[in-house]
């Protein structure tokens, strides 16, 4: 969820807070078609205030959609679960931040916690798509059910189907038969997905959250990391609390 804002002295002062942007979605999985945004989270050292949420601010002024969090509250949601595109996120740092990547091929943010919030959204759209089919819902469907079955099996995201998804967005169009079979396919492996993790969880065989040790390390790294120059040249005391007050007190609809 995020927070939408278009004044753009706040988006310069993010902007000149940024310590790595990350290209998130479409884009990030090859399906981006001429009409598809560029999205982006952009990981801020900056005081956390409405950063002690789940949610993210997202800049309005342009074609794309630009997204900012900080250091402390991107690493917590990571580990939550509470957004499931920072832990794709995680794996795509590659420049101060790449130690992040690091813990996330290592599997250290691997948990029951944040392998059911995949399937819960999987299930989520299976049911919405069987009303109502939509080539973007089935791109999710299928992003959010690979990154479970990564999670606990290994291996890496099968690019075939992400190529094939990219087809069906371009042409707009599904013949009966085609989301017929995929509605299948996709619910045949949300059920064996989710029995394997309810096995796995019993069985001690995965943690339901981030294990002890594994938090530790991460967070010695990121007390370490914060001590920095990098960090500190970047820091910035930004004032944005009055937007998460206003969209809550409001009734915004994010």
């Amino acid at each position: 969820m995020n927070i939408h804002f278009s004044n753009e002295g706040l988006y310069s002062e993010l902007v000149s807070a940024t310590l790595e942007t990350v290209v998130i979605g479409s884009v990030a999985y090859g399906v981006a078609t001429r009409e598809s945004d560029k999205d982006s989270v952009s990981i801020i050292a900056s005081n956390d205030g409405l950063f002690n949420t789940h949610h993210m601010l997202q800049y309005v002024g342009d074609v794309d959609d630009e997204m900012f969090i900080t250091l402390k509250q991107f690493i917590n949601l990571i580990i939550t679960g509470d957004q499931t595109v920072l832990y794709e996120a995680s794996f795509n740092c590659t420049g101060e931040l790449k130690w992040i990547s690091d813990f996330a091929n290592e599997g250290i943010f691997n948990s029951y916690k944040v392998v059911n919030a995949y399937l819960g959204f999987a299930k989520r759209d299976i049911k919405n798509i069987k009303k109502k089919y939509s080539a973007n819902k089935l791109f999710h469907i299928y992003r959010g059910l690979a990154f479970a079955d990564v999670m606990m099996n290994g291996g890496t995201l099968n690019e075939d189907i992400f190529k094939a998804l990219k087809k069906y967005k371009e042409q707009k169009t599904m013949a009966t038969e085609d989301i017929e079979f995929h509605i299948k396919l996709v619910s045949s492996k949300y059920d064996d997905l989710k029995a394997e993790i309810l096995s796995r969880l019993e069985n001690k065989e995965i943690p339901f959250v981030m294990s002890m040790d594994n938090m530790k390390r991460v967070e010695n790294k990121y007390n370490e990391y914060i001590k920095s120059n990098t960090y500190n040249d970047k820091f910035k005391e930004i004032e944005y609390e009055e937007l998460f007050y206003n969209a809550i007190e409001n009734g915004v609809t994010y």
